[in-house]
């Protein structure tokens, strides 16, 4: 089974919901409404929107939202949220989406792509492509592949969260596969008795002059490119690769 079909199931929301705060999920919002330049009104995908931490504090600023997920228990969870809000929450994968010029601009937020193999990632650009209207935007948010292949063969990351039963460690070790582009991790969760729980994950990660190809070849020429949500220019030490294209 692939690490992206097992994780959804509860563990990925005790392994990283604690850094998704509601002030985290409002600043990255007023990113994507910025960055966009989306006006009220405008029909926008949310695509992998997970319980739509990004999809309702944009829909309260009057943006008409569809969010795409494929995991119903988060779009329940979303849903049980957005009360009379002008968002749908749409069960679906990103890979079969089949729609035509339906929305004004388009996002993918917080390593949601990347996560299959390089002709099945370019084929949801092109599904994404498909989606907008010409004239279109499409945001998408990645780690930054220069930061990652610069790092030691194993990379070790500790952060602390806490738990009903008292703190839990959690120790990410990653490495970098030059060969594939990918960026392979696994998140231990250590209990306060010392007892753990893992999680691995594997994401394709790809340069901008890869991005601007595949975009490009998906009909998306990219405007601009941001390192981080703070709207800061993008560079080889950025933490993120943001990348806005319009649909030509």
């Amino acid at each position: 089974m692939a690490w992206h079909d097992e994780i959804f199931d509860g563990k990925y929301d005790r392994f990283t919901f604690h850094l998704l705060t509601p002030e985290r999920s409002e600043r990255e919002a007023e990113f994507i409404l910025t960055a966009l330049q989306v006006l009220p009104g405008e029909e926008v995908l949310d695509l992998a929107c997970g319980h739509g931490r990004h999809a309702l504090p944009l829909a309260r600023r009057g943006i008409r939202i569809t969010g795409l997920d494929r995991c119903e228990r988060y779009l329940e969870m979303a849903r049980a949220e957005a009360g009379d809000l002008p968002v749908e929450f749409v069960a679906g994968d990103m890979r079969t989406i089949e729609l035509d010029g339906c929305f004004d601009a388009a996002y993918c937020y917080f390593t949601s792509f990347g996560f299959f193999d390089d002709a099945t990632n370019f084929d949801v650009l092109r599904r994404i492509g498909r989606a907008l209207r010409r004239g279109g935007r499409f945001l998408l948010d990645t780690a930054n592949r220069e930061t990652h292949c610069s790092k030691e063969p194993v990379h070790q990351e500790f952060s602390e969260i806490k738990g009903e039963d008292g703190p839990r460690v959690l120790l990410c070790s990653s490495t970098f596969d030059i060969e594939t582009g990918r960026s392979n991790s696994t998140v231990k969760m250590y209990a306060p008795d010392a007892s753990h729980e893992e999680m691995n994950f594997s994401v394709r990660l790809y340069t901008l002059p890869e991005l601007r190809w595949l975009l490009g070849q998906a009909g998306m020429g990219i405007e601009r490119a941001y390192g981080d949500c703070d709207g800061s220019a993008y560079q080889t030490s950025s933490p993120r690769l943001i990348t806005v294209a319009n649909k030509v």
